[in-house]
């Protein structure tokens, strides 16, 4: 998933030089964060060894943002 996120980014248009020296550590803790704190999933797609695209979602437990002051019952 590292290497397909910096492919990502490099596809669109962001020059190798403009991407960060520790990409790779910054997109490691993003992803381990992610998933100890947010639930979130990743999953690539790939065919024979070619990567396709990817897939991301965390859970959300409520199906929009919770606006309601605690007063109020949701």
């Amino acid at each position: 998933m590292i290497r397909h996120y910096r492919a990502l980014w490099e596809s669109h248009g962001v020059d190798a030089a403009n991407i960060k020296g520790d990409a790779e550590a910054v997109t490691a803790d993003f992803i381990q964060s992610g998933r100890q704190n947010n639930e979130l999933a990743t999953f690539p797609a790939e065919a024979d060894g070619i990567s396709l695209g990817s897939l991301a979602c965390q859970i959300q437990y409520l199906p929009y943002p919770d606006v309601a002051s605690s007063s109020q019952d949701t």
